[in-house]
This record gives C-alpha cells, structure tokens and sequence, in this order.
C-alpha cells in the first residue's frame, strides 16, 4: 500500500525510504545520432543495472527561434555549422523513439525521455511512456508545466539553474495539479565544479517539501558524489553521460567502458543504502552504537539523514594485502588511502550551503539553453498581452525570462514586434 508521498513513478517502481533508489541512465543525446549507438547505451545500462534509460524529445521550431537555430556553431561538439544543424542531426524521429522503446521493453528496462516542448509531450504521452522529465531548462517553463500535468502521469522535474522562489511556484503548481511528482536538485554544469554541487540542497528540499520524493541529477566527474546523494535520502537518481557542445564531456571513456563504470556506481549505491539502513536499525536497538557509519547520518523524525557530519575516520594502511597477519587484506594500499582522503575531502566540498541558487557555473547553460519570452504571432504597441500572444522558447537575444509571464500579461509594448522576436524587458510597460 502507498502512503501519501509516495512517488509512482512507473507501474511497480513505487519511490520511498523503504524502497531501492532508482536509477535512471541518462542517455540524453550521447547517442550522437546513431540509432545503433543508442541501443548499445540501452546496453550498457541494463547490464550495469540501472532501473530505467531515459532520452530527449524537442520538436526544434516549438522550442527554439529562427535565430537561435542560425545561430553560428563549430565548436568541437557541433554535428553542423549552426545550432539548429546540429541539433537536427542529433534528434531522432517518432518512430526511432517508438524502436528504441521497444527495444528498451524486450530486455527488460523502463523506457522513458525528457519533454522539451507541448509537442514533445504529446508525442511521449501517445507512446505511453510512465514517467514525463522536465528539464531544468524548462523548470521556469510553466505552461509546458501545466500542460504536461494535464497528462496525468509520473513527473520529474530538475532544478537546475533555479532559485528556490521558482522551486517552491513550481512544487505549488504540482500540487495543484498533479500529485504525482518528484524534485530533482540539479546543477546545469558540464561539469559542475565540485564546489558548487551544494548537495545541502537535498535537505533543503526535503525540509521545504516533506510531502513529495527528492531525488539528484548529476553532471559532476566520478561517482562518489551520486552516491553521497543516495545516502543523504535522494531517491531518484540520474546518471548522466552528456556533453551537448559545452567546453567538455562529463565522461570521456568510450562506450564499451561505460557498463563496469555504471555498474560499479550502482554496486556503491546499494551498500550505501544497505549501511544506512542497517545502522539506523541498530542505532535503534542499541542507543550507543560504536559503529563509525551510523554516526556519519544525523536523522529526522522521518528517519532521513538531514546532514553529513564531521566524523573521525579510521583506516588500515599496508604496502601489500597479500602480506602475512590478519589486518592486510582489509587494509588500503597508499594509492588507495590516498583516493579516499581525496574523495572525503571533495564530499566536504560537495556539500555546500543549503542555498538553492543559480550557481557561477551554470551561467553558460543558462544563456545558451535558457528559455525566454517571444511573440506567439505579430504584436502591436500598446495593445494590452495575453497569454496567447506568447510562446517561451530558446530565443536569440534573451529576453523577458520565462517565468516572467504571469507578471506582464496586461501590459503594453512601446514598439511592435514580430512573430518569434524576443519580447525584451525594456519593450514592456
């Protein structure tokens, strides 16, 4: 039986503290336009036991304008000479999807992708996908919000490149809506510099919203900080592999490396969790527990960890586990020790302040990817907007931003603008 903030998010698949993580392999675009690589990555990532691929869906002219698909690109990511070139040659056809689906099906993982645009969800809600992604890029985007609840399925929604004022309108339009969702906290760097990860977020989220599943989408380099995540209480997990033109890939290691990478990200997790649930139990039975691991969570009364402390931590050292006496062989070799002094200091930075904010790094994203305010059709000065007058894309220049919509329906324009022109700040009155 599902308690009321359990997160559904596929038949079968119901998210809570009681429940395993669940995985999703993000396979986003790093398919590079082969349908063959794509199914390779679907893959890799059954074999390494992730819970569900997902993918992404834009229909180019309802997310982008003209001049943001002429917009000039050769850098060393770029599949065309423009962005939209490049995009085109990137984005795969309904029916690829539908093949991709089924392929996904016949070996035994959930399908599923992210809705860049109104016609996008139209077309993963008619292939009956259990879950519809937002991307963070779309967080601010609330009538795609609205429209997409209308399907009345399982939503995940990144936040990456938000403030918490935009989480929490976006947490009320759910709840509103539709129920049945889950926050993912997020930062839109590739990669994002480990200081600025600010995985207090998680507690914050939970703090904020106690009532629905957080979960963590990462773009970080390496495993230890997903599955730091996992042990903070996220319960959805996204494993990304995606450069899409920024300065550099998250992972540069071919595909047929990918799987024992995954796998062993995976395999971490489910210790985590075991420890965590495990130490909890006995922290319960036993109130002095000496063990290191229980003392590393600090609990709510909902039995999350709310905070990592700053414990003492000991380990073995030995020049050779295969030495002679009992303590070798759970013994760290120096290169080892080393890896996990390195790991625990970047966890202490990935950390952060529970400060939901748009971070340095993200800067890029948000002005490349950031969706705006342009003209649904040709609008004269001085006639007051309505909402049908606007459509939030992908624009070139950036103008009003996208959650500014609300707040200048009514007012006026000083010049005219054309169809698919940036409605910019200084237009409106």
């Amino acid at each position: 039986m599902c308690s009321a903030n359990d997160f559904v998010i596929s038949p079968g698949y119901v998210i809570n503290k009681n429940n395993p993580c669940f995985v999703i392999a993000e396979i986003g675009q790093n398919h590079q336009g082969d349908i063959q690589i794509a199914k390779q990555l679907i893959d890799a990532s059954k074999a390494a036991g992730a819970n569900c691929v997902k993918f992404q869906k834009s229909c180019l002219t309802e997310k982008f304008n003209v001049a943001a698909l002429n917009r000039p690109y050769t850098g060393q990511h770029s599949w065309g000479k423009t962005y939209g070139e490049h995009k085109k040659y990137l984005e795969f056809s309904t029916e690829d999807f539908k093949e991709l689906q089924s392929y996904a099906r016949n070996i035994g993982i959930i399908f599923s992708a992210s809705a860049m645009d109104c016609v996008s969800v139209d077309v993963l809600h008619d292939m009956d996908v259990p879950f519809l992604k937002i991307g963070s890029g779309d967080t601010n985007n609330f009538p795609l919000l609205e429209y997409a609840a209308t399907k009345n399925r399982p939503m995940v929604i990144s936040t990456g490149m938000q403030d918490l004022e935009t989480v929490r309108a976006v947490y009320t339009l759910m709840k509103k809506m539709n129920a049945n969702f889950s926050l993912l906290h997020c930062i839109s760097s590739y990669p994002v510099p480990v200081e600025q990860i600010n995985l207090e977020v998680i507690n914050l989220y939970k703090s904020e919203f106690p009532d629905i599943q957080i979960g963590y989408s990462g773009h970080e380099l390496g495993t230890m900080v997903s599955v730091a995540a996992v042990a903070m209480g996220a319960r959805d997990n996204v494993v990304r592999r995606e450069s899409d033109g920024f300065a550099g890939p998250v992972c540069s290691e071919p595909i047929e490396h990918m799987g024992d990478e995954l796998q062993r990200l995976f395999h971490v997790k489910q210790v985590a969790q075991q420890l965590y649930t495990r130490e909890c139990k006995r922290s319960t039975e036993k109130s002095n527990t000496n063990s290191y691991v229980a003392s590393i969570f600090r609990t709510n009364s909902s039995g999350y960890p709310v905070n990592f402390d700053r414990i003492i931590v000991e380990r073995h050292i030995t020049l050779d586990t295969s030495w002679k006496g009992t303590d070798h062989k759970s013994s760290l070799t120096p290169v080892e020790f080393s890896k996990m002094v390195q790991e625990i200091r970047e966890l202490e930075k990935a950390l952060g302040k529970p400060e939901k904010k748009r971070q340095p790094s993200e800067l890029d994203c948000f002005m490349k990817l950031g969706k705006t305010l342009v003209a649904g059709k040709y609008l004269k000065q001085g006639i007051p907007l309505q909402k049908e007058d606007i459509k939030i894309k992908v624009a070139d220049p950036k103008g009003c931003p996208a959650e500014s919509l609300n707040s200048i329906l009514g007012k006026v324009l000083i010049r005219d603008v054309e169809e698919d022109e940036s409605i910019m700040e200084d237009n409106v009155v």
